[in-house]
């Protein structure tokens, strides 16, 4: 004929797009180009086969003290890591990892009780049987289970040695002023918290 069948036929592959022509294509297919010569057309074909990029995001979270496994690597410190793998087409995938380290929480508490006493605040339950200084921890999870850590340091207090001065023989009418010494805080079994009571009925007193 006039014009004969003129052009090249290419089969490639690439990996996320591919540029043929000053343009771009990202996927699969068969693509022509067209030129001429005179008036006679000179096709060229593309036969294009386009293997994805695979870009994945992880979000994880670890306690203070912990490491997270990224391909390998143990990540103990809050970033944003990146692993660029490859797919069996030789085309790279990139993993993008978003760690987040929470902070295990301290707390350190200070408080006193007397001896034969229980000090069961804040979830401890300590019952001393000498007077001193003592270190309790105790250990928590936090609303991301991570620990928290509480220590109570704890001062004992030897029972004081309490007595009652004071007029115990009266006359109908009259009134005895009772004092209480030995301790810094007082509670008779009458209710009153002071150091001094006046008592004018018979009866037994004790602090």
């Amino acid at each position: 004929g006039l014009c004969d069948p003129q052009g090249t036929s290419v089969t490639e592959e690439a990996c996320g797009s591919y540029t043929w022509y000053g343009e771009t294509y990202d996927q699969t297919g068969v693509y022509n180009h067209i030129e001429y010569e005179g008036i006679c057309p000179i096709v060229d074909t593309l036969n294009l086969t386009v293997h994805p990029i695979h870009n994945t995001h992880v979000t994880a979270e670890i306690c203070e003290g912990d490491s997270y496994d990224f391909f390998g690597q143990p990540l103990s410190v809050a970033g944003t890591y990146t692993q660029t793998l490859q797919s069996v087409h030789n085309c790279d995938s990139m993993v993008t990892l978003h760690l987040t380290v929470h902070p295990v929480k301290h707390t350190s508490l200070t408080d006193e009780i007397c001896i034969g006493e229980s000090y069961t605040l804040h979830g401890f339950n300590v019952t001393p049987t000498e007077p001193g200084v003592s270190t309790t921890t105790l250990r928590l999870q936090t609303t991301n289970h991570c620990d928290s850590i509480v220590t109570l340091t704890l001062t004992e207090h030897a029972l004081p040695n309490v007595t009652i001065s004071g007029d115990i023989d009266l006359c109908y009418g009259q009134t005895s002023t009772l004092t209480a010494s030995g301790a810094s805080r007082y509670s008779w079994n009458t209710g009153q918290s002071v150091r001094s009571i006046s008592v004018n009925e018979a009866g037994t007193y004790s602090v």
